[in-house]
């Protein structure tokens, strides 16, 4: 039970501005013999949680960045795309900043983290995937 809270807490930060990924504990979980769906579980939550909180940090560091007259870069993106740009919220180095991005710009709340969710979803059930072939 120990492990999975690692996990989740790994995930959380790692969905954070903080440098560094939750994949390889991930894999090294399963490696290890946890449970499966368990790992895929705990690291999909922890890392969409840590991913709202970007969505949540962007949504209400507006004034900040109001008076210092600077806005997110990404404006653009989400008035192209809109919510399914959380979709790439995974993506190192660039999901974090999108995630802030679409709180300051105000896109669909509940929408977004759908689509936030359904990625991270995905970026873990193919490292499960792929790490069952080779077991």
């Amino acid at each position: 039970m120990g492990e999975l809270f690692g996990l989740f807490a790994n995930a959380f930060l790692a969905a954070t501005i903080l440098p560094f990924s939750s994949e390889p504990l991930f894999l090294a979980m399963l490696a290890l013999g946890t449970d499966p769906f368990a790992c895929f579980l705990v690291a999909t939550v922890g890392n969409s949680l840590g991913g709202f909180t970007n969505l949540i940090l962007g949504r209400y560091s507006r004034t900040y960045f109001e008076k210092r007259g600077k806005t997110p870069k990404g404006k653009d993106l989400i008035r192209r795309y809109g919510a399914w740009i959380a979709w790439f919220s995974w993506v190192p180095f660039v999901g974090d900043p999108l995630l802030i991005a679409a709180g300051f710009y105000r896109t669909p709340i509940v929408l977004t983290s759908l689509f936030m969710v359904a990625g991270k979803a995905a970026r873990y059930g193919l490292l499960w995937y792929f790490f069952s072939l080779t077991q």
